[in-house]
């Protein structure tokens, strides 16, 4: 509103000071010349909230860069996460899968570790007492040594 108020003032000043200057220029060419110069002035000023005015949103190619960036490292994260997710449950199937074909009936849980940006499994978490066949199937089929199984007390 003030910015208005301002806008206002200024046309209202211009429009005087143009009005007392129109009366005291001599008639003739110069009043011709002095009648354009006022005129282009008044729009000057009737247009100066056009000249200042700056738009609310920005345009800056850093801004939406940054954005984008951010955007696209939550992406990947979520993606990791979920990758994750999916192969720790595939080899706790294929676990539970292998165990069943060796008469043990088990639910593994596994963790995974990120190796070189992929999610490799890391550790399993065993339900059921030591199998020493299925403990050296683990390892030898999905790389998790011994010593990251656990196995369930007996």
């Amino acid at each position: 509103m003030e910015f208005f108020r301002q806008w206002l003032v200024g046309i209202i000043g211009a429009a005087l000071i143009l009005t007392v200057f129109y009366a005291i220029i001599p008639e003739g060419k110069l009043r011709s010349i002095g009648k354009l110069a006022g005129s282009l002035i008044l729009l000057l000023v009737l247009l100066r909230p056009l000249v200042q005015w700056r738009p609310a949103w920005d345009f800056s190619y850093e801004a939406y860069a940054g954005q984008i960036q951010r955007q696209i490292s939550e992406l990947q994260e979520e993606n990791e996460k979920k990758m994750e997710s999916i192969i720790a449950d595939q080899v706790a199937a294929y676990i539970s899968d292998k165990g069943a074909q060796l008469g043990v009936h088990c639910c593994p849980a596994v963790s995974t570790k990120l190796r070189d940006g992929i999610p490799y499994p890391d550790t399993v978490t065993m339900d059921v007492p030591f199998q020493q066949e299925l403990a050296d199937y683990i390892s030898r089929e999905l790389g998790i040594p011994v010593e990251r199984q656990v196995w369930q007390e007996r």
